[in-house]
């Protein structure tokens, strides 16, 4: 029998994000949660909120800027996606 296993729980993260930002929540070019802000808003340890900004930003939905933060691309893909 094969087993089913549920997502991984940092893409889970990065879909929520993404649907944030596709409904608006956070604009083009503006500044995300840190990973603090978001591993406490998800209910998920720090180091699955970092993996699902990785995973956003190698889909081209958000940058990063080196002691800055994770901000919002300016130029979205539109057929990426987090699942």
């Amino acid at each position: 029998m094969r087993r089913i296993y549920p997502p991984a729980a940092y893409k889970h993260v990065a879909k929520l994000v993404q649907e944030h930002i596709e409904a608006g929540l956070y604009g083009p070019g503006e500044k995300l949660p840190t990973i603090i802000e978001l591993a406490e808003l998800h209910n998920v340890k720090q180091n699955t909120a970092y993996a699902a900004l990785k995973l956003l930003q190698r889909l081209g939905a958000i940058t990063a800027r080196r002691g800055v933060g994770y901000f919002v691309s300016t130029a979205q893909h539109k057929n990426a996606t987090a699942e």
